[in-house]
């Protein structure tokens, strides 16, 4: 059941590295809007509701690094699983607190899009164990 699921899903968008690069820099993009929006008085607070993207991509990124130091097993497991989770917290924080346009929050549909397509990526490479 699974299996035909993230078939579909992982069919949609080309499975190649350089692709791979680019959908990552998407969620960077979405994050520096939302870094640009957003109209709130306390730093802390402003950064916060932008990091959801970076953090995906800077997964997607520290893999490529990962994996080009030989670094690839199992101890990143805990990175790789906690990383995502703690993306989607960002995403609700940034939905109760981004000051900005509300409309904006529309652009979080892209990073949930990316997100498991550059995580599946990212496992791969932390594994160094490819489809």
């Amino acid at each position: 059941m699974f299996e035909a699921y993230f078939e579909a899903y992982f069919n949609l968008l080309p499975g190649t590295w350089f692709a791979s690069f680019i959908y990552s820099l998407f969620p960077i993009i979405v994050s520096g809007v939302f870094l640009l929006k957003d109209k709130n008085e306390n730093k802390a607070t402003h950064y916060a509701v932008s990091l959801h993207g970076v953090m995906i991509s800077a997964l997607f990124f520290f893999s490529w690094a990962v994996l080009g130091l030989g670094w690839s097993g199992e101890k990143w497991l805990i990175l790789l699983f906690s990383m995502p989770i703690i993306m989607i917290f960002s995403i609700i924080f940034s939905y109760f607190k981004f000051t900005g346009n509300k409309k904006l929050h529309l652009l979080h549909l892209i990073t949930l899009f990316l997100t498991p397509y550059l995580w599946l990526w990212a496992l791969m490479a932390y594994m160094d164990d490819w489809l």
